[in-house]
Formats: C-alpha cells, structure tokens, sequence
C-alpha cells in the first residue's frame, strides 16, 4: 500500500515544557470496536452490525471510520447496495476534508485534535473506490466503471502529492506504489464488449506493468491481443477474495522532528515574553501495521 509518514497534530504548552504528540483516534476506535471485528471474523455478520449501530463514540472524528467497519460488514452479509451508500457517504466525506487549507491545519495545532475530523489516510482513500466498485458489481454495476476510474485518479494525486514531497529521494519508492485493482476492473468490464476491446488491451497492459509479480497479468494481455470477445450465450467468472485482515495503527515513539520544534519555538515566542527551549521529548505517533496474510490461495469448484 501506501505510506506516508504521519503529521504531528497536536501541540500542548506546559508551564516549563511544550512537548509535540499526536492523538491516536483511529488507535483507540480499534481497541473499542475489537468486539465487533471479533464477531466479524469468526462470521457472526449480523451481532457485528448490530454491535457497531449500537455503539456511539463521542469523538465523532472516528464516526467515519466506523462507517467503513459498517460497509464491509454489509458487504459480507449480501447487503451491497447499502454498503455502497456508506462507501460513498464517507469518500466524499473524505473528499472534502482533504482540502483543509493549511491555515486550518495550523489553527488545529492549538486545539485539540480530537475535535477534527478523521480525513483518511492514502490508502483508504484509494481503496474505498475500489470497494465502491465491488459493491456495485454486486448490485446492477452500472457504475462499477467509473468508481473504478476513480480509484486510478485518486493515485495519481497521491502520487503527484509525494513527487511534490519527496522529489527523488527514496523515501518515494513506496509512496509511487500502484494498486492495479482499477484497471483490472475496468479491463474486466470492457471485455464484455467488441467496441471497448481495446479499451480492454490498455488496463490489461496497465496492470501488468502496476504488478509484475501477478501470476497471470502477461497471460491476459496475450489473451486480449490475439483472441476474440467471448461470444453470445458464452462468459468469463471472476472470483474477488476478500481474505486477510486490514492494516491497522500502533502507538509507538518518535522524536520530534525539526520542523515541529520550529513551531513549537514560535508559539512560545508570541506567547511569552520570554523564550523557552522547547524539550525533547518523544512523540506518541500512530504508526500503520500491515498484518500478515496467511492465504496463499484461493480453490473455486463447480459442481
């Protein structure tokens, strides 16, 4: 996936010390919402549901993400239509809090954090597309298409913001990662048609040079090149396996960078008369941990 490191958020001043920390909301919405993931991954779909509709957090900044815990459980249960309306509710949600102007990104540095709300991170941005896909291809798929397009826009920026950042330096090499999930969907899509063939060759292109490693990404641009669409009455089955868990966030301590002690000295300064050293001490950051999977494949019989 991809990771970016985390922004300090929150500043607080003490009497002798300011010392730079980083609330972790999505941390503690984990430990407070294992019970329903609990339910979930031992299959108990509708306690699951019903545990995360029960539950309120007051620290509406994580009502998002609960929201998404929401969607995948619905998912699960054969509820698409509504998974998607969530999905879409909280991508656009998203959207928005995204384009937060630094000078409200500064204002919050003296506040408490807990008040903003939750913008998401790179990867769950993106990936929320490609779920939004998902859901609406098990509903009519009318617009499984251009959810899909999106989650290949949606990388792009992503990519553009870490150029910005990074330049060429390798801290980038993770940042221009690219999930091929979006064109394969698109490549999917358009192979049920003559006319967007070879829409069809360009996405099966794209994914095999987004994921080199995947087993059978040469095989289907051969397949779209020299073979015919599948005709009238025939059809192809894709199996999308929904398997392993999530990444999720851990405390763990930092050292404060240069640029928060920068900051923290300048507050100092337009509140005191007199210039206090900001202390080093280290900072409480949420670090993203991808859990392993113990899948390595998936058997579909018939009959």
């Amino acid at each position: 996936m991809i990771d970016i490191p985390l922004r300090s958020t929150r500043l607080i001043l003490s009497m002798a010390t300011l010392v730079c920390i980083t609330s972790l909301g999505c941390a503690s919405h984990f430990e407070r919402t294992q019970a329903a993931r609990d339910l979930f991954y031992s299959g108990q779909l509708t306690e699951a549901n019903k545990l995360l509709e029960k539950r309120r957090d007051w620290r509406f900044r994580n009502h998002d993400v609960k929201q998404l815990d929401r969607s995948m459980v619905l998912l699960a249960q054969g509820q698409p239509r509504e998974a998607e309306r969530l999905l879409r509710t909280v991508r656009d949600k998203f959207d928005q809090l995204e384009e937060t102007s630094y000078a409200e990104q500064g204002l919050s540095l003296l506040t408490d954090d807990n008040t903003q709300a939750y913008a998401g991170e790179d990867y769950e941005r993106v990936l929320i597309r490609g779920f939004l896909a998902l859901s609406n291809l098990m509903g009519d798929g009318h617009d499984a298409g251009a959810y899909a397009l999106q989650m290949t826009d949606k990388q792009q920026q992503v990519i553009a913001r870490a150029e910005k950042r990074f330049g060429a330096k390798p801290e980038a090499k993770d940042a221009y990662q690219q999930v091929a999930l979006g064109p394969y969907m698109r490549a999917m899509l358009d192979e049920r048609s003559p006319l967007t063939w070879p829409d069809a060759e360009r996405s099966r292109l794209e994914v095999a040079l987004w994921a080199p490693n995947f087993r059978d990404a040469q095989a289907d641009v051969e397949r779209v090149k020299f073979e015919s669409p599948t005709k009238p009455g025939m059809g192809t089955v894709y199996i999308f396996a929904l398997v392993g868990r999530g990444p999720v966030k851990e405390q763990t301590a930092e050292i404060a960078t240069q640029a928060s002690l920068f900051i923290a000295d300048r507050i100092v300064n337009a509140n005191s008369d007199r210039g206090l050293p900001p202390t080093l001490a280290p900072v409480l950051v949420p670090k993203l941990v991808r859990q392993p999977s113990r899948v390595q494949g998936v058997r579909v019989a018939i009959d």
